[in-house]
């Protein structure tokens, strides 16, 4: 999966992992497109709870948000992308000391 909503040919070229960013979630963002077409619905949020973050991108008018712009860190990439925030959750279950 891309992060523009395209799969990858296989094998993988090494060069385009900057397509591939935030590739989980895109995939979700396109199965709802795909399900909000066969319900009718046309403006639909898609959300991905991981362990460690929340991601939220949108439809509109049956088409998914894109953005042709991602910072990574201090990092600006230019890349055709559907739009994907992202909101720290925590760091999954690494806090619990199981020791104790």
């Amino acid at each position: 999966m891309q992060c523009g909503g395209g799969v990858i040919q296989r094998p993988s070229p090494r060069g385009a992992r900057s397509s591939r960013s935030d590739s989980g979630p895109v995939a979700g963002v396109l199965a709802s497109q795909y399900l909000g077409g066969i319900i009718g619905a046309k403006h639909l949020i898609a959300t991905d709870m991981g362990g460690t973050s929340f991601d939220v991108g949108l439809v509109w008018d049956g088409e998914p948000i894109a953005s042709y712009q991602s910072v990574v860190h201090q990092y600006e990439y230019f890349v055709p992308r559907i739009d994907i925030r992202s909101v720290g959750s925590g760091g999954g279950l690494d806090h619990l000391d199981r020791t104790r």
